[in-house]
């Protein structure tokens, strides 16, 4: 299945309210060795260093699903949107109750004028040499963030036109935390 038709399935179960969260214990070294074999292509077509550095526990609960789909739509956003030969940085941290992904490339980065539009369906930013030659729908980064929220977190990103572009994840942690942020959400562990 491809990144789009599993962000089209997404945002259908999303607005149809079909969404579960299904925590999980997972580690963040497999779901990043999984991303980068399914980005292969893309990677050595572009011939980007993926970097990845985890600087939490082994395991944490989370939904891993949406925590996957997360990474890798910005992934393969940081990957689309760079120049060839350069360097993906991919940082995974724990929080006081949560934890923060990073991922920083040192692309084309988007335009002051249209980061404001970013989150929205089908949006695509038309500044940069490479935005004529995606074959992205606009639909990753809105997916990412619907995601986000649903999961209690939240997204923040910087960028510099013609530099980088940074976005930063935090998640709180699911079952097996103290506080529980989904008292009101179907869980289901496996």
């Amino acid at each position: 299945m491809t990144l789009f038709d599993k962000n089209i399935i997404t945002i259908a179960e999303i607005e149809s309210g079909m969404l579960d969260i299904v925590s999980s214990k997972i580690n963040f070294l497999d779901i990043l060795l999984q991303i980068k074999e399914e980005l292969y292509y893309p990677l050595m077509n572009k011939k980007t260093n993926l970097q990845i550095k985890i600087e939490c526990g082994d395991f944490i609960y989370q939904d891993r699903e949406k925590l996957y789909l997360i990474l890798l739509n910005l992934i393969s956003n940081a990957v689309e949107f760079s120049p060839l030969d350069s360097n993906v940085i991919v940082n995974v941290s724990e929080t006081e109750d949560g934890i923060k992904l990073v991922v920083k490339d040192f692309g084309e980065g988007i335009d002051i004028v249209e980061q404001e539009n970013i989150f929205k369906q089908f949006y695509q930013a038309h500044s940069g040499m490479n935005r004529a030659h995606t074959e992205g729908q606009g639909l990753g980064l809105s997916v990412v963030d619907e995601l986000v929220e649903l999961l209690g977190g939240k997204i923040e990103f910087e960028s510099k036109l013609l530099d980088y572009s940074i976005f930063e994840v935090t998640l709180p942690k699911l079952l097996g935390s103290e506080d529980n942020f989904f008292d009101d959400i179907n869980f289901y562990q496996v």
